[in-house]
């Protein structure tokens, strides 16, 4: 053997031997931790006396969430999970004896390296003890460092079955890491926190439902009661508090819960019962607590349902016995143990119990009592009637023991009678005479109170009165009685100790509290009432089954047998004809249309009672009809014969106490006093009239143009009225008289009426033939009647088509006086067949004017966007607004050529197409986009003149209607225009215009006429937009006087150096950064002199100083204009020989810098600013450009330029601004010594100032002055 073997078994069997003594002494030599065990808790015997390193009171457990301990197989392990023994909890044998073991505990994943002596392979540990091959020295070095050989320990092969490898696909070969990247030992730790959750034991369970929902999980709530302590004689203790979620393909239904009392010596005494509760809703889901069996569990049969993608939260709660003497210091714990689904049979246990933390009983601490009696308030049995409001039912009264204060949070009252839950409503708690709570009715006979936000506070030693009074609203024969049925059914909380002390009731079984009254709900009752919103209304003689009244029966308590209905009947008469005998065949006929007496003849009762003509007769329907509780609507009908005249009015009533009327479960005749009210019930006037109809020519259309060519136009509306009819009209035809001038009425065709939006089909065609102008007539013979309901008005409209050259004259269409005749219509009544009569109010209808087809005219509001810059590369950009208008008709827009032309002569020629500088061009109609979603993408590309682009709207036209103008805002998508380190499809500073350059540049139909557009309809008046040009990114510049809070407000004139005379911001585009290579400034002096001006960023760094070339514009009166033109340098001080100190100022795309003018002034000794009578003024403006440079005046004739070139071209004051888009050189080259004689540099014209969409940096802004004095 080598000295090198050798010493690695010397070395490792001293490890071992090591490790034995470090895991006996190990535990003796740190505190231990004394209590009741819980998951995730270490645990072990207590040792007595000396005990020796193989004692079992030296191993050490691990006790995890399924109740199981789990063995480490050595401290090696061990110290992978902890780094001490001070946690370790000692508990008695018993209860170590009552927690089966799981299993051994593996090497936390991600701690070490492990190999097994006859396998030469090295392995990494995975969660859930996953073995995978590191693959060679290089991983190992990446994984664990250089020292990675130390990080490796030799597990035996026994515990090697603890653990699996990863294999491959193959199902053999081994799974490699073969690089770092591949196992991540940070994440595999962070992936197994504790123990229980490497073993998969997280406290979550998903459980398959079945067909409906696929599947439910349960997890311990986050709220699950922490440990602590359990007192005596307390009611519903929570213990564990689990999640119980389905998922959201289906409810899950749970047939059946085993709940098990886990902890291991305690024992089952100590609970008087089990329960489930609903901790959401604060209700019981178990119909009774449940004691435990001999396997220490209680089964729950009843179903619970969760929601298809719900969570009900359950509580597992404990009834404590009364005493807990015998069971002090114990420790249990309840948990669920298993579950049934609905459907199934199996009970799954997989991955159960789901214990909650464990809990102390104690027998020591005193909580407080409730004691619930009967109180002053509780009534006699007694009998009551159906309508009996806010009666009381039972009365109790709450005490609470002298221990502390309680708080009532929950009180459920049980309806023990034989009444269901409808017969009484409106239940009210009602606490010493104030109402605390109310529930509607009662759910399967039980009213619960949920009093959680608003308990009911008994000061300990003290009582409360407590009623429950409701109304009874049904259940003739039936018994109420409220009772207290449970021991749980009235909830309190001491206040100190924050447990629900069991109530002392006066029965020790259910029910708890039997002392309410047992009352019984009398016969039912009936009220009878005209129906409301039974209007008065018309009807006709000599026809059948005519409404004569509506009356609604509302009945209570219990059906009831109608066995007596007299309806009497008042009829007022102007004529001597009509007589009661008139009205025959009167019955009762319910919603459904169902006979429910008669028909039977009334019987005159006498004449006179109200006039002298008034007669009144009964009609007694005696055939029996049952009605069930609730309300019915009834009409009388009768038949009326051919003697009423005009005007006469029939009205029903009834005498509800004079009706006979039995009850059908208590089979008692109703007294009076059940049949309400007392007085004559009467229905709704119902007035005899005559089939009739007014028809009248409606003022709607109003006069106006009609284009010819124009389809389905309405010439006019008649109102047909049978407001005064006795029935329903039935129309067959009808005529309308047309007039026309110049054109002939058979230049009108396809004539029609409409009802609605219903055409009213004809036998015949209506259109007429005269081919004079003049009159015409129009019949419509109807295929199908139009009926008109009595009591109402319709409106019908008279549509037809109008040729196309009928393009002058007018025509109207109505009832002319000459016509005026009821012929024009045929009318019947619909019931009685009787001719109708017509009243036909005159009318010429409005005389509609014929002319030709409308006219379009298209204009620029160039006053909306001025000319200006664009940023290239951007999208959604607004280049100005097109107004159309129409005359005479609206006018759909369905194509319109754009032309674009180039604006400005560059520096490479012109030589590119002024779409070059265009990507896309949209429309849009107010907020709705007209054209594509990517706009319209140009594709001419002519190089000489101008070029357009179709944009077509067919699909989706713009309307142009004659009452509004329509504005359609244009928006531009930009190329890119940079022309380093590659040319692009523009130029910068190109410019282009669009305008709609001719008429036929546009197609548009009348909407009216149909009729295309010539070119002499369509007028462009200044179609053009306003001038844009495309710039690879442009700056915004912002005057001292539009800052807002960062504008520098002049103070008074006085001398003094480097003083803040003016600030201004500049900001970039998104599309890029803006450069600065000079900024000018008018200066106005007036008895001072402003020397040395320099400008500052950020409040001081100096950025910019005056060039040796500023210009005295004017001298006079002691008044001098000086032109400061201020360079951007590197030193900040005036440049040097041959400007190598310029060095442009970047301000970042999508920011901006505020600058401020600095500069030294000196008030003029004679008369300056200063002394009593001296006086001054310093007037500052910033200095934007007139004009584009360019011209004799200028050294430059091309744009964009160099900006000394520029600069040197400033002799009429053209370049006082002068910055650059990088268009060339880019970010870096900007800085450069050839940025500034590059061509990429622009003066200050039309470059926007402000936040308006019009505002451009003026020539000159005269916004800062400062006086004296």
């Amino acid at each position: 053997m080598s000295n090198f073997t050798k010493r690695v078994k010397r070395a490792l069997t001293y490890t071992v031997a090591g490790t034995t003594i470090a895991w006996s002494v190990g535990v003796m030599g740190v505190s231990i931790a004394l209590g009741a065990a819980m998951p995730g808790d270490l645990i072990k015997l207590k040792c007595v006396g000396v005990a020796g390193p193989t004692d079992p009171c030296r191993s050490v457990y691990y006790l995890a969430s399924n109740g199981k301990r789990y063995v480490f197989p050595d401290e090696k392990t061990y110290k992978t999970w902890y780094a001490n023994f001070s946690t370790v909890k000692e508990i008695a044998k018993t209860e170590l004896e009552s927690y089966l073991i799981g299993g051994n505990v593996n090497y936390r994943p991600g701690t070490k390296m492990l190999k097994v002596t006859t396998d030469p392979r090295v392995y990494v540990v995975a969660k859930g003890g996953v073995l995978w091959h590191v693959a060679t020295e290089a991983v190992a070095t990446a994984l664990y460092g250089s020292m990675w050989n130390k990080e490796i320990n030799d597990l035996p092969d026994a515990f090697f079955a603890n653990y699996s490898v990863a294999v491959e696909t193959d199902g053999v070969t081994p799974k490699k890491v073969n690089s770092a990247s591949e196992f991540d030992r940070v994440a595999q730790q962070a992936s197994s926190p504790d123990i229980s959750t490497d073993k998969g034991l997280s406290g979550t369970v998903t459980v398959p439902t079945g067909p409906v929902g696929s599947t439910l999980t349960l997890a311990l709530a986050s709220d699950t009661p922490a440990s602590g302590i359990v007192v005596q004689n307390a009611i519903r203790v929570p213990f564990t508090i689990v999640n119980f979620t389905a998922s959201s393909d289906g409810d899950a239904t749970i047939d059946q819960v085993v709940v098990e009392r886990g902890g291991g010596a305690a024992q089952d005494g100590a609970f008087a019962g089990i329960l489930l509760w609903d901790a959401d809703t604060d209700s019981r889901l178990s119909n009774t607590s449940k004691t435990l069996n001999t396997d220490h569990q209680a089964v729950f049969n009843e179903d619970i349902v969760v929601k298809a993608g719900t969570t009900r939260r359950i509580i597992i709660a404990g009834n404590m016995a009364a005493a807990l003497t015998n069971y002090a210091g114990e420790v249990p714990t309840l948990g669920i143990r298993s579950i049934v689904m609905k459907g199934s049979t199996v009970q799954v246990g997989a991955g159960l119990p789901l214990f909650g933390n464990y809990q102390t009983l104690n027998n020591t601490v005193v909580i407080g009592s409730l004691t619930v009696t009967t109180g002053s308030d509780n009534p006699s049995n007694s009998t009551q009637k159906i309508g009996t409001t806010d009666f009381i039912f039972t009365g109790l009264r709450v005490t609470a023991g002298s221990a502390e204060d309680v708080n009532v949070t929950r009180i459920v009252f049980n309806q023990g009678g034989t009444a269901g839950d409808s017969d009484v409503t409106n239940l009210d708690l009602v606490i010493d005479g104030v109402v605390v709570a109310t529930v509607a009715k009662a759910t399967s006979k039980d009213a619960a109170f949920d009093l959680r936000a608003n308990p009911i506070v008994l000061t300990k030693g003290k009582s409360k009165q407590v009623n429950l009074r409701g109304d009874i609203v049904s259940g003739s024969a039936r018994t109420i009685r409220w009772d207290i049925k449970k021991q749980d059914d009235v909830i309190a909380i001491g206040k100190t100790f924050g447990f629900s002390p069991t109530p002392t009731f006066n029965n020790s079984s259910e029910p708890y509290h039997n002392q309410g009254a047992t009352i019984t709900i009398s016969r039912g009752t009936v009220a009878v009432s005209s129906t409301a919103g039974t209007t008065n209304s018309n009807i006709a003689e000599d026809t059948k089954e005519v409404t004569l009244g509506k009356f609604d029966f509302d009945v209570r308590g219990e059906s009831l047998s109608f066995e007596s209905v007299g309806i009497q009947f008042r009829l007022a008469t102007s004529t001597a004809g009509a007589r009661i005998s008139d009205i025959t065949s009167v019955k009762l006929v319910d919603s459904a249309g169902k006979v429910l007496g008669g028909p039977v003849d009334p019987t005159s009762d006498h004449i006179g009672e109200d006039t002298a003509t008034d007669e009144y007769g009964t009609a007694t329907i005696t055939d029996n009809f049952i009605l069930p509780p609730g309300v019915h609507t009834i009409t009388v009908k009768g038949d009326l014969n051919a003697d009423f005249g005009a005007n006469d009015t029939i009205r029903a009533r009834i005498h509800p106490t004079a009706m006979t009327v039995k009850g059908q479960d208590t089979g008692e005749t109703l007294v009076a006093a059940d049949k309400t009210p007392a007085g004559v019930q009467t229905s709704a006037i119902y007035t005899v009239k005559t089939a009739a109809m007014a028809v009248s020519v409606s003022n709607t259309p109003v006069a106006q143009n009609v284009v010819g060519g124009s389809q389905d136009w309405v010439f006019a509306e008649f109102r047909l009225d049978a407001a005064d009819s006795g029935e329903d009209i039935k129309v067959t035809q009808m005529k309308s008289e047309l007039f026309t001038v110049t054109q002939a009425p058979n230049g009108f065709t396809n004539w029609r009426i409409m009802d609605g939006s219903t055409t009213l089909q004809t036998s015949s065609s209506p259109d007429p033939t005269g081919a004079t102008a003049g009159g015409a007539t129009t019949t419509f013979v109807f295929v199908n009647p139009l009926i008109l309901t009595k009591g109402t008005v319709k409106t019908i409209k008279v549509i037809a088509n109008v040729s196309s050259a009928a393009t002058s004259g007018s025509i109207r269409v109505g009832l002319p006086t000459p016509h005026a005749t009821g012929s024009q219509f045929s009318a019947t009544g619909k019931d009685s067949g009787q001719s109708a009569t017509v009243t036909l109010s005159v009318g010429d209808g409005q005389t509609m004017t014929l002319q030709s087809g409308g006219t379009l005219t298209i204009a620029a509001l160039t006053q909306n966007y001025q000319a200006g810059l664009m940023p290239a590369n951007t999208s959604g950009l607004e280049a100005g607004i097109f107004r159309m208008t129409s005359v005479r008709e609206t006018i759909k827009v369905e194509k319109i050529y754009l032309s674009a032309t180039s604006t400005r002569n560059l520096t490479t020629g012109n030589t590119k197409s002024a779409f070059n500088q265009i990507r896309a061009i949209h429309l849009y109609d107010g907020g709705t986009r007209l054209t594509p979603e990517g706009g319209v993408q140009p594709t001419t590309t002519n190089v000489s003149g101008r070029v357009t682009v179709l944009i077509d709207v067919t699909s989706n036209p713009i309307m142009v209607t004659t009452s509004a103008a329509k504005d359609i805002l244009v928006k531009i998508d930009t190329n890119a225009v940079t022309r380093y380190p590659q040319a692009s499809t523009g130029d910068p500073g190109q410019g282009f215009t669009l305008t709609v350059n001719a008429a036929l540049d546009v197609t548009a139909k009348g909407a009216q006429s149909g009729t295309t557009l010539a070119a002499s309809a369509i007028t462009l008046s200044g179609a053009t937009l306003n001038d844009w040009a495309v710039m690879h990114t442009v700056p915004t510049v912002t005057v001292n006087g539009d800052l807002g809070s960062d504008k520098l407000v002049p103070g008074k004139l006085t001398s003094g150096s480097n003083k803040d005379l003016y600030k201004f911001r500049v900001a970039a585009d998104s599309a890029g950064d803006v450069y600065l290579f000079q900024v000018g400034f008018l200066v106005s002096q007036q008895r001072a002199t402003l020397t040395n001006p320099k400008i500052y960023v950020d409040g001081s760094q100096q950025i910019a100083a005056t060039t040796t070339a500023a210009q005295t514009m004017t001298v006079t009166n002691s008044r001098r204009d000086d032109v400061f033109l201020l360079w951007f340098t590197s030193d900040g001080n005036a440049p040097a020989a041959g400007n190598l100190t310029v060095s442009p100022y970047r301000v970042i795309a999508g920011q901006s810098k505020v600058f401020t003018l600095k500069g030294d002034l000196a008030c003029w000794a004679d008369g300056g600013c200063g002394g009593t009578s001296g006086f001054g003024v310093l007037e500052l403006s910033f200095l934007g450009d007139a004009a584009f440079p360019g011209g004799a005046s200028n050294a430059t004739s091309t744009y964009p330029d160099s900006a000394l070139l520029l600069y040197t071209g400033n002799q009429d004051n053209k370049n006082h601004f002068i910055w650059s888009d990088a268009s060339i050189m880019g970010a870096v080259g900007v800085a450069s010594g050839t940025a500034t004689t590059s061509e990429q540099w622009f003066n200050g014209y039309r470059v926007k100032s402000g936040a308006s969409a019009t505002s451009r940096l003026n020539a000159t802004s005269t916004d800062a002055t400062f006086n004296y004095p």
